[in-house]
């Protein structure tokens, strides 16, 4: 009796055992769960152009990939590379505020690894921060019979003043061509003595921002017609203008957007930014429209001119001085020189003013001097 209960129960425990060992075999021969163990979590960057480099521990993941997602406004700063079992991390300049970003891994049957990807704000610096109005210095420049008020000059100095080359200003005085010739250090002292009032009646502000853009307030000069609807030189030998003030930027001009011009201060000198989208946008507008970044870029290489170019800017190179309030920007014969070399072929082209050809007058000045400098006078608000 106790064999055959014996048999029974061993028959019926058959079928649990054979499950259980079934059960033990399948836990065995299951692949090991994968896993992505970057070395780092978070990675922060300064306001400059800059990459890191993370390394990942991939254990039994075949294949996974790597995007970015941002948290913000700004979008395509932050690229990513891989090498392997590496990702390298890279974020363009700052120019705005902190932002942040995440490198999100991804591979089958293993959770998102996030990687935190943050970059300090654009922190401007410069001396010259602040409001400016142009003021006026007295001066007496060669060739003149006394001091005047100028809020710009062209300070030469002539090989030979008494034998200064002339030009024909005729036009001035609506005389016939060839009939009044003037020394050329005369009209250049008349256009600084016409620029002046029409420069601080004009420009009511001009603000170095703490971002490292130009603001401005001006009023607008207005442009005086003659009956038969030609320009009236009464615009610039009694300039009148409008009242109201127009802002830069403004709301009301949407095609000249705030980053379009733009600052920055380097060794002493002082760098006029202006953005290559605003010129690439302003292309599109002619008669015929046309990229004009690239045909710029030639230029400056083919011309040797000593203009900045980068990714996002043209810079024009100044010199400036700054004692107290007075802040003069200046630009000196050398920095000229490549400029006039530019404009010397263009002498039959570009139209004349008031009757005399500027070209003309350009080259003129550089070829009799020794030494020229152009000059403007702010004060700090």
């Amino acid at each position: 009796m106790k064999n055959l209960f014996f048999k029974a129960a061993m028959f019926l425990a058959l079928p649990l055992m054979s499950l259980s060992f079934t059960s033990c075999s399948d836990d065995d021969d299951a692949p090991a769960a994968g896993v992505i163990t970057p070395d780092q979590t978070a990675l922060s960057f300064e306001q400059g152009a800059q990459s890191k480099v993370v390394t990942l521990a991939v254990q039994n993941v075949k294949e996974w990939k790597a995007e970015v997602n941002y948290k913000d406004a700004q979008v395509d700063w932050v690229s990513i590379e891989r090498n392997v079992n590496e990702l390298t991390v890279a974020v363009t300049e700052n120019k705005g505020e902190a932002r942040s970003a995440e490198v999100v891994i991804t591979a089958q049957d293993v959770a998102p690894v996030r990687i935190a990807v943050s970059q300090a704000a654009f922190v401007f610096e410069s001396e010259l921060i602040g409001k400016y109005r142009p003021v006026t210095r007295n001066m007496q420049l060669p060739g003149a019979t006394s001091p005047m008020d100028y809020s710009f000059v062209l300070d030469c100095t002539w090989n030979d003043l008494e034998n200064a080359p002339t030009v024909d200003a005729g036009g001035i005085m609506g005389m016939p061509p060839g009939v009044f010739m003037l020394p050329v250090p005369s009209v250049l002292g008349m256009a600084m003595g016409f620029a002046t009032p029409i420069v601080q009646g004009t420009l009511v502000e001009l603000e170095l921002t703490d971002k490292g853009r130009i603001a401005a307030k001006a009023h607008e000069l207005v442009i005086q017609k003659k009956e038969d609807g030609s320009f009236d030189l009464a615009t610039i030998m009694n300039p009148q203008f409008k009242p109201e003030i127009s802002e830069y930027p403004s709301e009301a001009r949407p095609d000249l957007p705030a980053d379009a011009f733009g600052y920055y201060t380097e060794k002493g000198q002082l760098f006029f930014t202006i953005s290559k989208k605003f010129i690439t946008a302003a292309g599109q507008t002619l008669e015929q429209p046309m990229d004009l970044v690239p045909v710029l870029e030639n230029l400056i290489t083919e011309m040797g001119l000593n203009i900045v170019s980068t990714n996002d800017y043209f810079a024009v190179p100044l010199k400036y001085t700054l004692s107290g309030k007075d802040l003069e920007i200046f630009v000196t014969r050398d920095m000229i020189a490549p400029f006039v070399e530019l404009l010397r072929p263009m002498q039959g082209t570009i139209p004349s003013f008031a009757g005399i050809n500027i070209v003309e007058l350009i080259t003129l000045t550089y070829d009799n001097t020794s030494d020229m400098n152009v000059r403007f006078f702010l004060e700090r608000i």
